[in-house]
């Protein structure tokens, strides 16, 4: 008898028969996925919502992991409106069941059928902070179907091998078109072979992406200083636009504060490097540390929140006149001359 065989992050080995295989299969699998997530960075489901275009406040706190924020990305308008109308009337009242294997996870899951969706959270029970983990269409959605949900499934599908820089790019007539649709494992050169007008932010995602392959491969201690400042300022304006400068001291990208300062005015963005400066005299700490931050921010504060609202919004603001991805390509760019060659890659992601 063919077993299929499930390892947890807390050690529980589970095997189910085949009997119970198609009634229980997605359910182990829905726990694997959102128990995987656990340590992800937080997102504001608040301000992502804003983003959106929804209208109305959340009775009670809901984050999302990053994970989560890439799967409603990729929802259509319509079905995104009526996930958020339950996801919000969710986290006012949970209603929710709780399957039987969903005990061997970590995390206290909970499973909740909205609609279309399938939503795995966990929650606070003091605070009632309503954390998602994992947001799937229903069981019963044929995938044929699944073209209302999403904006394309075919450019979302998980492909099968690591992909190279031609498997990224559309084709006319036997030629590379310039348009940059994603990272794929191109080199620096390969890169900065696509025009940057229109497709700065891309293109610099491009480059981050290529730097985070070559710390996975050859360690943090391989990586020039120009590319961490790439690493800083990425990260710095992906949590601040997602989350606020909140965001940026609450998840792992706090470990760049004590620097993004002096980041900021390498790129020449010295009124964002103000800005920055101003958030991190909001934490009103004398030293900073990874500790210490993580350890003011657990700490309730009306002020500094304040505070860093008001930097939210200069921020904001600053980046109609100080636009951070021009300038980071240009960094960029002048870094990775053959006479300076402090930022080169030419690995391919593990």
């Amino acid at each position: 008898m063919a077993y299929i065989t499930f390892l947890t992050a807390g050690g529980q080995r589970i095997a189910i028969s085949p009997r119970n295989q198609k009634s229980t299969f997605r359910c182990f699998q829905d726990g694997l996925i959102a128990e995987s997530r656990l340590g992800e960075d937080d997102v504001s489901y608040e301000k992502y919502r804003a983003k959106r275009g929804c209208q109305g406040v959340a009775q009670s706190p809901i984050t999302i992991v990053r994970s989560v924020q890439k799967e409603l990305d990729r929802l259509r308008d319509a079905p995104f409106s009526k996930l958020d109308k339950s996801l919000l009337s969710l986290a006012k009242r949970p209603k929710f069941s709780k399957p039987k294997c969903f005990k061997w996870f970590l995390g206290d899951l909970r499973l909740a059928e909205l609609g279309d969706f399938s939503v795995v959270y966990a929650t606070d029970d003091r605070t009632k902070h309503l954390r998602v983990l994992m947001i799937a269409v229903g069981r019963w959605v044929p995938s044929r179907k699944s073209g209302k949900f999403f904006a394309s499934t075919q450019k979302n599908r998980r492909q099968t091998r690591p992909l190279g820089a031609s498997d990224r790019v559309r084709w006319a007539g036997g030629k590379r078109t310039d348009r940059f649709v994603g990272y794929s494992g191109e080199t620096a050169k390969e890169l900065f072979s696509y025009p940057a007008e229109g497709q700065h932010e891309a293109l610099v995602a491009g480059f981050r992406e290529g730097i985070q392959a070559k710390a996975a491969q050859k360690g943090e201690r391989a990586l020039t200083k120009e590319e961490r400042v790439v690493l800083m300022v990425a990260a710095l304006e992906e949590e601040v636009n997602n989350g606020g400068f909140d965001q940026f001291f609450r998840n792992s990208s706090r470990r760049f504060a004590p620097q993004i300062t002096h980041s900021l005015r390498r790129i020449r963005c010295s009124r964002m490097a103000k800005i920055a400066q101003r958030g991190v005299k909001a934490l009103r700490l004398p030293t900073l540390s990874v500790t210490r931050i993580e350890a003011t921010m657990s700490k309730d504060s009306a002020e500094r929140d304040k505070e860093l609202e008001r930097c939210d919004q200069l921020f904001y603001n600053a980046q109609t006149r100080q636009n951070i991805a021009r300038r980071l390509y240009a960094f960029v760019r002048a870094n990775s001359k053959p006479s300076s060659s402090k930022i080169q890659f030419d690995l391919r992601p593990i």
